[in-house]
């Protein structure tokens, strides 16, 4: 008899719900008021996308009374110890801000100031809404002596403030506090594109003249592109704004290793453009794209530009099927649904297609030798995609769930045969929980 799959913690349909109204409202947005900026629609946007998830999960899976939540029946308020939690809610925002406002990177890099304006709007809202939910969501729980109220704790000086659960709440932030503005960032990036400069966008990826034949197809293809790379972004925005216990979209643990989070943060800008790029990638990312090697061939660029969207809409429905529970490095609940059914690890396949069929890695300018450079400095990608998988998996494997999940997409899985013919690459549940890479 075979084993069942593990219930997911998100429901896929419930996140197209989102990524649907996500797109209906930035048309019917600019209906009601064509000169909308691009930060209202951001906004509007991301309105749009989570609440519907976010009404679907109270009223229909009941998130709240998930023994994860840890909520209880009756209220029992503390004002006292809710005090104490406001002034570590309230200081954890202080730290982000002090961040921000110290690191060169964001202080001087233009890269970030569009984005920075968008979570400054939404650090007015977290501000606010955090002096009414605090307290309201602490007379809930049934263990109420959360990190808040530690490091509330240890900042008023008292005892019994654990310093294991501030230093775990730290780690979150920190991580929160480098992948939302990168993420910010491009989803106005996107949106901008999408709403102003579509043909600025469609030219940084066209070198060849536009009487080429494909060039009409290749636009249309970019322009599918453009708006699926944005559904991608939106999720993960989602994702990091929505940690609430509440919602049982807390964040369990973080990857405890220095070489997790080294193998991660590299894949995301500043570092994979200035390190990995720069050292490693150069040839690979600058050479042509596959709309440069085949804008003189209309047929090709059709069925090829179809592989182009079906990878980047498998990284796109990857990012939604978390919904509200996207984060890097974080466990916030088991994803088995969507993509999830066939692999466990489909953002990375879907990244390893995606820049496959973009990059064509195997055609270079300078000919056979380029090509093979090409295709070892894409396994070196692939590599580090891989080391990511392995490293999820060792932090993920702490959690029994997790486990025969792993063991199930091992017998169920689309890879399976592949598992049999390469044993290296199939889970190894003593190997995981050991933390060993290989």
């Amino acid at each position: 008899m075979k084993s069942e799959r593990p219930p997911s913690s998100s429901s896929f349909l419930i996140n197209v719900l989102g990524g649907l109204c996500y797109l209906l409202s930035i048309p019917l947005c600019l209906y009601f008021d064509p000169k909308a900026g691009i930060l209202t629609l951001c906004l509007i946007g991301l309105a749009a996308g989570t609440l519907p998830i976010v009404l679907c999960e109270l009223f229909f899976l009941k998130v709240h009374k998930r023994e994860a939540s840890g909520v209880n029946d009756k209220p029992i308020p503390d004002r006292a110890r809710a005090s104490v939690k406001l002034i570590g809610y309230y200081a954890s925002i202080a730290l982000l801000m002090i961040l921000y406002s110290i690191v060169p990177e964001y202080t001087y890099d233009e890269f970030y100031h569009t984005g920075f304006l968008m979570l400054l709007i939404l650090a007015v809202v977290f501000i606010i809404g955090g002096w009414l939910y605090i307290p309201w969501f602490d007379s809930l729980m049934r263990d109420p002596y959360d990190a808040y109220w530690h490091l509330g704790s240890f900042l008023l000086l008292r005892k019994g403030a654990d310093r294991k659960k501030i230093l775990d709440h730290l780690k979150s932030l920190l991580l929160r506090a480098y992948f939302l503005p990168v993420m910010t960032v491009y989803f106005f990036y996107n949106t901008t594109k999408m709403i102003e400069g579509q043909e600025e966008f469609i030219l940084e990826f066209i070198s060849k003249v536009e009487e080429a034949p494909g060039i009409a197809i290749v636009k249309f293809i970019l322009i599918i592109y453009l708006f699926l790379a944005s559904m991608d972004v939106l999720f993960a925005n989602i994702g990091y704004l929505m940690t609430f216990r509440f919602l049982d979209t807390h964040i369990r643990s973080t990857d405890p290793t220095f070489f997790g989070w080294f193998i991660c943060i590299v894949c995301y800008f500043p570092f994979f453009e200035l390190l990995l790029i720069k050292m490693f990638f150069y040839d690979l990312y600058n050479g042509n794209k596959w709309n440069d090697w085949l804008v003189d061939m209309p047929y090709l660029v059709v069925v090829w530009g179809v592989f182009v969207l079906l990878a980047q809409c498998l990284e796109s429905l990857t990012t939604l099927t978390f919904g509200l529970r996207f984060s890097n490095l974080t466990y916030r609940g088991l994803i088995t649904a969507g993509p999830f059914r066939f692999t466990k690890h489909p953002q990375y396949v879907s990244k390893i297609f995606n820049r496959f069929f973009f990059l064509m890695p195997f055609l270079s300018m300078n000919g056979l030798i380029g090509a093979v450079e090409n295709m070892l400095m894409f396994a070196g990608v692939c590599f580090i995609y891989f080391m990511r998988a392995r490293t999820e998996e060792n932090h993920l494997s702490r959690y029994p769930e997790y486990v025969r999940y792993a063991l199930w997409i091992d017998e169920n899985g689309i890879f399976r045969a592949i598992g049999r013919w390469l044993p290296f690459v199939q889970y190894d549940a003593a190997r995981a929980q050991k933390g060993k890479l290989l």
